[in-house]
């Protein structure tokens, strides 16, 4: 992660993100998702990682579509979000698994940047969120992702990258990700990188209908 205005690196910030499940369901938000039927993943994350922040998630449930707006949780359910600081060079690093989809929306992954805050026992407090955006993934390795279970089992009808109504069509600096994986193999694993830049003095909390969701980055 980067200064968009200095390219130097933005060290110790909050970096959160949060994503559905292989079936289209958010943790937190499951009454309110489009998941699409199938059968539910049995390895499921479950409970709270010991690292992450926990109480209320910050991400909203899928709508569909673009726009601000919040809804309170209808669980208890805690999955497929986390929170992590930037290091000194400005790289942060998270685990987790390859997104399903819901009816209107492409496969993305949320994220908020949080600076100027604390880092504390319980996680982040304070500070602002000077960016909120989503990062993408190519139609072909989507493709290639649903040919595996659990994926594979999904009855929802997936909108294409060039359908979506978020998705810029910016490439890397609308937040596509740039993918490594076994094309013959993609259930071993796909590493995804992207180098953001935010401008660390701006607030962006994304409740702005006006505010472009996509990301300023560019491949690393």
């Amino acid at each position: 992660m980067i200064d968009s205005e200095t390219c130097k690196p933005v060290s110790n910030a909050a970096v959160d993100i949060w994503h559905c499940d292989a079936l289209g369901l958010y943790s937190g938000y499951e009454s309110f998702s489009g998941g699409g039927g199938g059968t539910p993943p049995t390895d499921a994350p479950s409970g709270t990682p010991t690292d992450v922040p926990s109480g209320t998630p910050t991400g909203e449930p899928p709508s569909g579509g673009g726009g601000g707006g919040h809804e309170e949780p209808t669980s208890d359910t805690r999955y497929l979000r986390g929170t992590w600081r930037t290091d000194r060079k400005g790289f942060v690093t998270f685990k987790t698994i390859f997104p399903g989809w819901y009816q209107g929306r492409c496969v993305h992954i949320h994220t908020k940047v949080h600076v100027s805050g604390e880092w504390t026992d319980a996680g982040y407090e304070g500070g602002t969120t000077c960016h909120t955006g989503q990062f993408f993934f190519d139609e072909e390795t989507v493709l290639l992702s649903a040919e595996v279970e659990p994926y594979s089992t999904s009855t929802t009808e997936r909108t294409t990258l060039d359908e979506d109504t978020i998705y810029d069509q910016s490439g890397t600096t609308g937040g596509l990700l740039k993918l490594k994986y076994k094309k013959n193999d993609i259930a071993k694993g796909v590493l995804a990188t992207i180098t953001v830049g935010v401008d660390p003095e701006a607030t962006n909390t994304g409740t702005d209908d006006s505010v472009q969701p996509g990301a300023s980055a560019s491949a690393s």
